[in-house]
């Protein structure tokens, strides 16, 4: 039987990690991993944050929980990546326009 979380806490209880009020640990499930090097926690509407010290990419664990049935839905990976490319941009857009300000300023 497939389960398929959407939430952090849900996962990092799944992984036998610890949640620790607002984030959680685990072992990475992208890795052979023997400490837990991965925080998860619920961002901004309802995004699934994921982070693994260890170095393992946002694609990579997604993959994995995937491949473990902890996220069942290619779906959620295309949303969440999409949104990410979205935030990437949005903050190179924003740098773009304070590094040009500062141009300006400069000149004046």
């Amino acid at each position: 039987m497939m389960c398929s979380f959407k939430n952090a806490q849900g996962i990092t209880r799944a992984l036998h990690g610890v949640w620790h009020g607002r984030y959680g640990t685990a072992r990475c499930p992208a890795h052979d991993d023997r400490l837990p090097s991965l925080s998860l926690a619920n961002g901004h509407d309802a995004r699934l944050l994921l982070y693994c010290y260890a170095g393992c990419s946002f694609r990579e664990i997604i993959q994995a929980l995937i491949r473990i049935g902890l996220l069942g839905k290619q779906a959620f990976f295309d949303k969440a990546y999409d949104q990410m490319l979205s935030f990437s941009k949005q903050i190179s857009a924003d740098f773009k326009r304070a590094k040009q300000k500062a141009e300006r300023e400069t000149r004046n």
